[in-house]
């Protein structure tokens, strides 16, 4: 059995009515996310469902042809002939309790210049979410299209993760988990968000999060980074086939992805960022400052996100900007352009997820944060039958209505 994490029990009690999630329809408690039943009526549900999966097809996407494993190797390379899959990454804060707008069509956020339809899974991580919750999913789904389906969501507070996937991919996966985590007291403006699943044989979790703020709250970061890894409770007792047995959160799982408003900053003052600013090309900027980088400095003493990685920064600050411009803060306070939305993966084995594209999205401008994406490899395994298969579920009326 794989151990929760602290005061897992507590977690869920606290976010019975805090945590907003759906899988789709199975035989799972909608509250928790955790069996409906005993572990062998489970079982039993399962083994069921893995027949039905191979001998039927759904409104999308269509089961292998019931011969051999349904994840073993040969499905695995039907599918994925390098047995890789592409992943996109997006972490957004919306910033709209404050904008209260955004836009309505969303394609810049999803396809840049460098993405095409090669891409099989898309992460949409966001903070600071408008109200109308449902429409931001159909809004998402409209703008990846109709080869990709929403595969599960959550939404804590004002986070939100979303996960999309190729239509074909319905069939291979687990069924998907959620779990969140709050950082600040009695408001749920602060913590993570988190989903997992497994992908034949490839365990996958993703987070967003969105840290506390403030140019000298460093030690709050990295109290918020050490709550999360401490109190998210994933895998769920019973649905743990799959998953690696560890204590740490993170050792659970072969690829991570860490995503979010972290809100670490650069230890310079405005006067020389702005300097940095007009002297070197944007590739170049972040290079002349990853010395005063926060985050970085945290990871190279071992205080947080150690043995995660980053693509390279070549874009300049996502945050903060004046709204609909592309001029740093002009408001008494002057806030220091920083870094703070960032895109961090781990991987148990060495070089299962290579960094393609990192960059941040210019076209949106509604927020005082930039979007920033990663498009990444991940070198999948062939997986065992006997997983809690998702069985061709997704969101159906998320789907027809994004069409």
């Amino acid at each position: 059995m794989i151990a929760g994490g602290r005061n897992s029990s507590e977690d869920e009690e606290n976010h019975e009515y805090s945590l907003s999630a759906s899988v789709g329809s199975f035989p799972f408690c909608e509250k928790h996310l955790r069996p409906a039943g005993s572990f062998n009526s489970v079982r039993s549900a399962n083994a069921h469902v893995h027949k039905e999966a191979k001998s039927k097809s759904f409104l999308v996407g269509s089961a292998s042809n019931g011969s051999g494993p349904m994840l073993g190797n040969k499905e695995l390379s039907r599918i994925f002939p390098s047995h890789s899959v592409n992943v996109q990454i997006v972490t957004w804060n919306m910033n709209c309790p404050k904008v209260q707008k955004y836009p309505e069509d969303l394609s810049d956020l999803i396809f840049s210049d460098t993405t095409d339809n090669s891409v099989s899974i898309l992460a949409i991580c966001l903070q600071e979410i408008p109200a109308e919750k449902q429409e931001l999913l159909v809004r998402l789904q409209a703008a990846i299209g109709p080869q990709h389906v929403l595969f599960g969501h959550a939404f804590h507070g004002t986070l939100a993760l979303a996960v999309f996937i190729s239509r074909e991919l319905i069939w291979y996966t687990s069924v998907p988990q959620i779990s969140a985590v709050t950082t600040r007291t009695a408001v749920r403006t602060k913590g993570a968000v988190a989903m997992c699943f497994i992908l034949f044989g490839t365990s996958m979790l993703f987070l967003s999060s969105h840290f506390k703020a403030s140019q000298d709250r460093v030690n709050m970061r990295i109290q918020d980074y050490q709550e999360v890894v401490s109190g998210l409770n994933l895998p769920k007792i019973g649905l743990s086939r799959g998953y690696r047995p560890s204590e740490n959160l993170l050792n659970r799982f072969d690829v991570t992805f860490w995503a979010g408003d972290l809100n670490f900053r650069i230890d310079r003052s405005r006067t020389v960022m702005d300097n940095v600013l007009k002297s070197f090309r944007p590739m170049h900027v972040y290079d002349n400052l990853s010395g005063a980088d926060q985050l970085t400095n945290v990871q190279a003493q071992g205080q947080a996100f150690q043995a995660f990685e980053e693509g390279r920064i070549k874009f300049l600050p996502t945050y903060k900007f004046d709204l609909d411009s592309t001029v740093y803060d002009t408001s008494d306070k002057q806030r220091v352009p920083a870094y703070t939305d960032r895109i961090l993966y781990k991987t148990r084995r060495k070089g299962d997820i290579t960094c393609m594209h990192y960059d941040s999205i210019d076209s949106i401008r509604c927020s005082d944060h930039r979007p920033v994406y990663g498009i990444y490899s991940v070198i999948l395994k062939p997986g065992c039958d006997s997983i809690a298969l998702a069985a061709g579920l997704f969101h159906r009326d998320v789907y027809i209505a994004g069409k």
